[in-house]
């Protein structure tokens, strides 16, 4: 199991000059690191010729959810084992400059000189050139608290929660004779999810916390590994009440680094097959959490999100120009008509995993294993293998193959051809509705992420899907 894609796509899209290669921008992150003490907390702060600042790193560009490399340089600077509780600002740098970030960090152990502890008001009045960033930290120690858990923020944000949950982990794999944790890194953190990477002597496992909105992914992938054992993610325990799901790692690398041709196209037929298993099982599907996503909402959906010019032109390269916009709105009913049309053709809707880069695939050595089941939805199941072939256009490792997409479409439909509802439909048939169901991919995973936007405050990142799905529509006619 491994830290999503959603992230990671996005960040291809938009950081990088070509698939695979790094960004070569900077990010420059200011960290208000703390530590609980009886009655409050403390803050370090860092000695300069300026006197006292926030501790800072400059690293290369990356994402605000991505934090091991920050991890890595506290540890280093200051001798301090700390994680990220929260990014509280992420801001585009202007004319060239760096990306600039601030977070804040939670120590879990002791630091070093060139730095000091200080309670916080104490912090305040010591900082200088910093004071800017103050106000942002002073308001999140306001809500860092139980109660802002139950306000809606992530559990995760407040100091003390790795403990509890590093204590849960510790449990569950002495119940059941494992070694115990002696490493923690810290993979990803932001509004969707917490991810740790656990090392033991027994091998490494992976802990993922959802906020409480999303919690049904741990009872979702919980009932994916009893059906599906070789599919699924390795599950070794849950709390679905507190969102935890911890999981052995699965050894294998991301299906888009993979240049086999045959690893895609079983991971295509190995989803059709999970979706065909779950046509009878909605009912089920429903009472773990997954939300019913139908076409008829989808079609009410076009117009608002079309008319939503923060979706479709944020601040990023790639957002959509004024023409594209246009052709969109001019497109409106042809668009609602696209999902009318899709819905007549009478596909059944199934388990739909909402995120199926192939990122988000990992060849093991006995086969395909799908994780991150984060967005998942009851839905048209032809709307998973689109995120699939778009993968290919991502990746240098099939580029030798000109007919991949059609290979992976034939790998996908087999299943359905041969069992399930629509055995009784021609090859043309088949390919057409498959056809048409690519297209309305892209409005479905728009809206998608229309929802998300809701949620986020500043993974940047995640504003670059709408206009890249929606690109796509209009490049396909």
């Amino acid at each position: 199991m491994r830290a999503g894609a959603r992230a990671t796509m996005a960040a291809r899209h938009t950081m990088e000059s070509s698939p695979g290669e790094s960004s070569p921008g900077r990010s420059e992150h200011r960290l208000a690191i703390v530590r609980r003490r009886d009655g409050g907390l403390d803050v370090l702060l860092a000695a300069d010729e300026r006197g006292w600042e926030l501790p800072r790193a400059d690293l290369p560009e990356r994402r605000s959810a991505d934090v091991a490399d920050l991890n890595r340089a506290v540890r280093a600077a200051f001798g301090l084992d700390a994680s990220v509780l929260q990014c509280l600002a992420d801001a585009p740098g202007a004319g060239g400059a760096p990306r600039r970030h601030l977070h804040v960090l939670e120590a879990h152990g002791g630091a070093g000189a060139p730095a000091r502890w200080m309670p916080a008001d104490r912090a305040r009045a010591a900082l200088g050139v910093d004071a800017e960033s103050w106000p942002r930290v002073e308001a999140w120690m306001r809500h860092a608290s139980e109660a802002a858990a139950a306000r809606g923020a992530p559990a995760w944000a407040r100091p003390g929660w790795r403990d509890e949950a590093l204590g849960w982990v510790a449990g569950q794999l002495a119940s059941r004779g494992w070694p115990p944790v002696s490493s923690v890194e810290q993979v990803r953190v932001w509004e969707f999810s917490q991810v740790l990477a656990l090392d033991t002597a027994g091998g490494r496992f992976y802990f993922k916390a959802r906020p409480a909105w999303g919690a049904h992914e741990v009872r979702l992938t919980r009932r994916l590994a009893e059906r599906h054992p070789r599919s699924a993610p390795d599950v070794v325990a849950v709390d679905a009440d507190r969102g935890w799901l911890l999981m052995r790692a699965t050894a294998g690398r991301d299906l888009m680094e993979v240049d086999e041709l045959a690893r895609w196209t079983a991971a295509a037929a190995s989803i059709a097959e999970m979706q065909i298993d779950w046509l009878d099982g909605v009912a089920e599907l429903a009472a773990l959490g997954c939300p019913q996503q139908s076409l008829s909402g989808l079609e009410a959906d076009v117009g608002p999100l079309l008319d939503d010019a923060a979706l479709l032109q944020p601040p990023l390269a790639d957002r959509l120009g004024d023409e594209e916009v246009a052709q969109l709105r001019r497109r409106r009913p042809e668009l609602e008509a696209l999902c009318r049309d899709l819905a007549a053709q009478g596909v059944p809707p199934s388990l739909e995993h909402g995120d199926l880069w192939a990122a988000n695939i990992i060849a093991a050595e006995d086969g395909n294993v799908v994780i991150d089941w984060e967005d998942a939805a009851i839905a048209h199941p032809f709307f998973s293998p689109a995120l699939l072939a778009l993968s290919l256009d991502y990746t240098d490792a099939l580029a030798r193959i000109p007919d991949a997409d059609a290979r992976l479409r034939a790998a996908y439909l087999e299943p359905w051809a041969r069992r399930g509802p629509l055995t009784g439909w021609t090859p043309r048939r088949l390919e057409e509705v498959f056809s048409l169901a690519g297209r309305v991919a892209m409005l479905y995973h728009a809206a998608q992420f229309q929802r998300s936007l809701a949620r986020v405050e500043t993974s940047w990142e995640v504003r670059a899907y709408a206009p890249l799905f929606l690109r796509r529509l209009l490049e396909a006619g």
